[in-house]
């Protein structure tokens, strides 16, 4: 039953085939479907080589190429200007603590010391200011501190966490020119800021709260450890907001030794958030919510919540304090996974920012280029879509010219067919067997001129138009009958030639000489008494035409 259903099936869909095959379709009819066709096709042929060649997809690309390009110029800009930092920090540390050696030593102190005679402490902050203000001109940062390992009074609420120190912030790093304006005083004695006109900030306060700041206790720390390795320690330490304070930073600190080695304190700079986001931001164009992020790099996650961020522009939707990110290889970007479920797309660097070569494991940062998902989806989704557009508005373009020459140039043609088929050489339909030569439809659309003057006696005169005149080779039945007069050759020869062949194609299709064709050619001429080839097919055509109509009356 299958095999019968499915012949009956194909014996239906061969019957329709043929229905459809013996419609008859005007000329113009067919020139439109031809030439809508040939704009289809072509469109359909570009759209195909867009989408092998990748060309839809060199959005994504050429923002890969932006983005990495974009992420190595922060990068390198970011290493070199830290990387000069932290030698300005080494150089500030090494002067501290030569300095404070010789301040001590001309009181008969060493710095352990410090802990016992508290009330040098003010003096010897008072005597480092100038050396600190130096040092934060040179690095032209946004901050300078010193904390020395000892507290003025131990008899002051959490004591064992307060050290005392001078931390002076600078507003405007990139001014040449300074004011005392732009200069406070976040941490140390108020007599300091009184004695130099300086303004003593919003949040300011006496000493340093040292509890959980690792930038205090790790370079002391190492530097006990490794003595001879101290004046290489400096290191940088994940973004924090400084105690009791709105003010957040990164924060780079070296130790401060003695001549025998004995650790007394840390010095070092700060990059200012503000100051990132103002020097380090992303240029890249066409995104919305572009940021990039120093963050520290902990087993490849990165934590946003300890970064600095800049934004290009001002956003609703900044990170959550507490994001995390897991970044994903996803084609020729990363996809950012957050503990908050917000998911980033874009591109991350491992930076080199710690001294190299320390015996002991330090932290990582990585520069982060990154954009909301939902935002990148829509810059890439809008960009097909023009793609798309464009391509729509090209084949739009094609159809319209196609129709335009079709008006032009093929409907003159169809109407100057029309035009003979109406005249009084008969109203008889046209055989389809009969193929009309280029250079009879060049006639009909203007060239009537005669082929071969002939004698007009008064009845041809009468059905002649004016300035029109036939070709004057005697009755078809005489055309017919010299045909017969050539020989086999001849005749093949005379038959490509009706078809519109030329002696070349002709030499190829009989495999004869071209001398043998032209020869073949000459004869021809002599026995149909015709002048030239046009006049010969001109002559085949209006006797099939008669013919046929003849038949049919």
């Amino acid at each position: 039953m299958k095999n019968l259903s499915s012949k009956s099936l194909e014996g239906t869909f061969y019957e329709k085939l043929k229905k459809f095959r013996a419609l008859e379709f005007s000329l113009r009819l067919r020139l439109y479907i031809f030439l809508a066709l040939a704009v289809l096709t072509i469109a359909a042929l570009l759209f195909f080589i867009l989408f092998a060649s990748g060309f839809l997809d060199s959005v994504v690309s050429d923002k890969h190429l932006v983005f990495s390009g974009e992420l190595e110029h922060i990068a390198s800009t970011l290493e070199k200007r830290l990387g000069l930092i932290s030698s300005t920090a080494l150089r500030m540390g090494a002067r501290i603590s030569k300095n404070t050696e010789n301040f001590l030593g001309e009181r008969n102190m060493t710095p352990n010391d410090l802990r016992l005679r508290t009330e040098v402490l003010n003096d010897l902050l008072a005597s480092e200011f100038d050396n600190v203000m130096f040092s934060l001109a040179q690095s032209r940062t946004t901050g300078a501190f010193m904390i020395l390992n000892s507290t003025v009074s131990a008899r002051m609420k959490d004591a064992m966490f307060s050290r005392a120190g001078l931390y002076i912030l600078n507003w405007e790093p990139d001014l040449i020119v300074s004011s005392t304006q732009q200069f406070q005083l976040l941490r140390g004695p108020s007599r300091i800021a009184i004695e130099r006109e300086l303004v003593m900030e919003k949040y300011w306060a006496m000493e340093f709260d040292i509890a959980d700041s690792d930038y205090f206790t790790m370079p002391q720390k190492y530097a006990a450890v490794y003595p001879k390795l101290a004046p290489q320690i400096c290191l940088w330490n994940s973004a924090m907001k400084i105690n009791n304070s709105t003010y957040k930073a990164m924060l780079c600190s070296v130790p401060l030794t003695d001549f025998e080695g004995n650790v007394f304190g840390v010095c070092g700079f700060d990059i200012s958030e503000l100051y990132f986001r103002r020097t380090f931001g992303p240029t890249v164009e066409n995104f919305k919510n572009i940021f990039c992020a120093l963050a520290p790099l902990d087993e490849g996650r990165i934590d946003l919540s300890h970064a600095m961020i800049s934004w290009r522009h001002l956003v609703e939707d900044e990170p959550d304090e507490t994001t995390t990110l897991i970044p994903v290889k996803n084609n020729r970007f990363n996809l950012y996974t957050s503990n908050t479920g917000t998911e980033y797309v874009g591109l991350h660097k491992t930076l080199k920012l710690q001294p190299a070569g320390l015996p002991f494991d330090v932290q990582e940062f990585a520069l982060a280029l990154l954009v909301p998902r939902k935002d990148f989806d829509a810059i890439k989704s809008g960009q097909r879509a023009a793609i798309i557009g464009i391509f729509a508005v090209v084949s739009i373009a094609g159809a319209l010219i196609s129709f335009i020459f079709n008006k032009i140039y093929v409907r003159p043609i169809i109407e100057a067919i029309g035009a003979v088929s109406d005249s009084g050489e008969g109203n008889a339909a046209r055989s389809p067997d009969i193929a009309i030569d280029k250079n009879y439809l060049l006639k009909l659309t203007g060239e009537r001129k005669p082929l071969a003057p002939r004698k007009i006696t008064g009845e041809t005169a009468a059905d002649t138009e004016p300035g029109e005149e036939f070709w004057d080779m005697g009755s078809e039945c005489e055309f017919a009958g010299r045909i017969k007069t050539l020989t086999a050759a001849e005749r093949k020869v005379f038959d490509l030639y009706i078809q519109g062949y030329t002696a070349s194609d002709i030499s190829r299709a009989l495999n004869i000489s071209l001398n043998t064709v032209k020869t073949h050619n000459k004869n021809i001429m002599a026995k149909m008494q015709a002048a030239s080839k046009r006049e010969l097919i001109s002559a085949n055509i209006k006797m099939l035409k008669d013919g046929n109509q003849a038949r049919q009356e």
